[in-house]
């Protein structure tokens, strides 16, 4: 058999590459005004497990809202991202602290590369099985709020300006 009949890998990763890009800059514009932290886990066959980690602030709230953070760990991010929708299997949480200092967290599990909003206490008893205990009192889970889907992630990207892949129109899920 020759390699020609294969797809070079990036064009087989590309739908998942842009989805993955799409449900980051969304979880961005909707993580409303405060400094954010996002965790983005994923597991493979074996043991061990890939995390990425990226820490935002965001001014404001919707369309008019600004967002400030660290480029190459948010790349970093949705490539995890990318790789938990390629493989099926891959978490991410929210965690913020408010303009007001509440501290909070929200998560999403991804599983058969659907992407699944969590409510509070699905997002508070995964914690615990991963062994997060003692969350601090202080800190309240919270529903995680819908992000881009697939088919939403494809259309955006494709009609996204050329050198951006974020989606057109902000969603304000404000506060936090």
């Amino acid at each position: 058999m020759d390699t020609k009949d294969f797809p070079p890998p990036h064009e087989h990763a590309e739908p998942d590459t842009h989805h993955a890009i799409g449900v980051v800059s969304d979880l961005m514009q909707k993580a409303g005004p405060g400094t954010h932290f996002v965790t983005a886990f994923v597991r493979g066959t074996d043991a061990n497990g890939l995390v990425a980690n990226t820490y935002f602030q965001v001014f404001g709230e919707g369309p008019d809202a600004l967002w400030y953070g660290d480029e190459e760990d948010t790349v970093a991010v949705a490539q995890v991202v990318a790789l938990a929708f390629i493989l099926g299997t891959g978490s991410i949480v929210l965690g913020t602290l408010s303009p007001t200092d509440e501290m909070s967290a929200r998560g999403w599990v991804i599983q058969d590369s659907a992407l699944t909003p969590l409510p509070a206490a699905a997002l508070e008893q995964r914690a615990h099985e991963m062994g997060l205990d003692p969350v601090p009192e202080f800190v309240t889970y919270r529903d995680a709020f819908p992000l881009l889907a697939v088919s939403e992630a494809r259309q955006t990207t494709a009609q996204a300006p050329s050198g951006t892949d974020s989606p057109a129109s902000p969603d304000s899920h404000g506060s936090v």
